[in-house]
């Protein structure tokens, strides 16, 4: 039939499927770990500085 195919039985498709299933799960949580360590330093900067002076704030 194919003079190229490589026959590939159930055990390594499966192994292949978790790898990637597992793969995908790291890589969420490190998303997930750096962006909530950006927000909370975006969020103690904030409370340290005057974003809008109070004489400006009527004019």
């Amino acid at each position: 039939v194919c003079q190229n195919c490589i026959q590939v039985d159930a055990a390594t498709i499966s192994g292949i499927v978790v790898a990637d299933v597992v793969a995908t799960i790291f890589l969420a949580v490190a998303v997930y770990c750096i962006s909530g360590q950006d927000r909370t330093r975006m969020s103690r900067a904030s409370d340290r500085q005057n974003l809008i002076a109070n004489e400006q704030l009527y004019q």
